[in-house]
């Protein structure tokens, strides 16, 4: 038996909910995720539109997130804001970093 659950079902919010809440422009047509994908395989977006049932405000965070890769493999605007601020967060919270002026 396979269980599939959601970010949401998690406390995740919805992708567009994410990027607004890290700077970034709403996403208002499915191609602006990421257009070159949707050049290559607009198979893959007629498939979601299906899925979500055209509601793109319904788009679970790692769906989008996944979305967004590059071609050559990295992580599109979002997951690379994400994982900036987590580093940022880490090397703020470390009073050993070396910048820390606390500890100079």
């Amino acid at each position: 038996m396979i269980f599939a659950t959601s970010g949401r079902d998690v406390g995740l919010p919805d992708y567009n909910t994410l990027r607004r809440h890290h700077g970034l422009p709403r996403v208002s047509e499915w191609r602006e995720i990421n257009p070159v994908l949707q050049e290559a395989h607009p198979e893959i977006f007629s498939q979601l539109k299906e899925l979500y049932e055209g509601d793109i405000d319904n788009i679970d965070v790692y769906v989008g997130g996944m979305l967004e890769t590059t071609a050559d493999g990295n992580p599109g605007p979002l997951f690379t804001t994400i994982i900036k601020e987590q580093f940022e967060r880490l090397r703020e919270s470390d009073r050993f970093w070396f910048e820390n002026r606390e500890t100079s």
